[in-house]
Parts: C-alpha cells; sequence; structure tokens
C-alpha cells in the first residue's frame, strides 16, 4: 500500500497529468483508490488476464476503461467522457447533435 501512496503522491507533486508504472500483487486496492478520486474521466490498464480485466470494468469509477491501451485513447463515433468532477459530461455525435437541438413537446387536442 506505500507503493501506491506514494505513486499518487508522485502524480500529484507534478502538477500536471502523469502515470507511475509499478507493478501490483494485489489490485484490491489500486481499484479501490482509483474509485475513491474526486475525478474519473478514463483509466487504462495493460494485462494478460480476462479476469483481470473485467474485474477493472466492474470496479473502476470512471467514464471509461481501455484494456490494454492509454487511458487517452478514443474515437470520434464512441461517447467519451467523465464521471464525478471530470468535466462537463460526454463528448461524440450523439451528445453533440443532443447539444444543438432544442427539444420541445407538442400536444394535440382533438
Amino acid at each position: 500500500m506505500q507503493d501506491l501512496e506514494d505513486a499518487v503522491a508522485a502524480a500529484s507533486a507534478a502538477k500536471a497529468q502523469a502515470a507511475t508504472v509499478q507493478p501490483f500483487t494485489d489490485l484490491n486496492p489500486l481499484f479501490e483508490r482509483v474509485s475513491a478520486e474526486q475525478y474519473g474521466l478514463h483509466a487504462g490498464i495493460f494485462t494478460k488476464s480476462l479476469k483481470v480485466s473485467f474485474d477493472a470494468i466492474r470496479r473502476l469509477l470512471v467514464g471509461g476503461v481501455i484494456i490494454n491501451g492509454t487511458s487517452t485513447w478514443r474515437t470520434d463515433q464512441l461517447a467519451y467522457g467523465g464521471i464525478k468532477a471530470s468535466g462537463i459530461g460526454r463528448e461524440g455525435p450523439k451528445f453533440a447533435i443532443r447539444g444543438i437541438t432544442d427539444e420541445r413537446r407538442v400536444v394535440f387536442n382533438l
């Protein structure tokens, strides 16, 4: 757990986006720590294990989980965005169209 605390302290001291690469034998504290953060944009995890992949998908409270890729991966066809204090919502075609559309209700009483 101290390695995790050191990694978080190092990333916070950078005052910018940062990543630390460290091996872990128990991912539970890592998943708990990431999910407890106030931000939750995306997370990337590198693993050969499907079990670890699905554990990450289920347990990481973030807007997207990228398996075997960095957390900055995106494609314009898919929604992109975070949860918690990360940004103001989602981006992508569906959300762009909704953002420029005024929804109205029309009722005919005949």
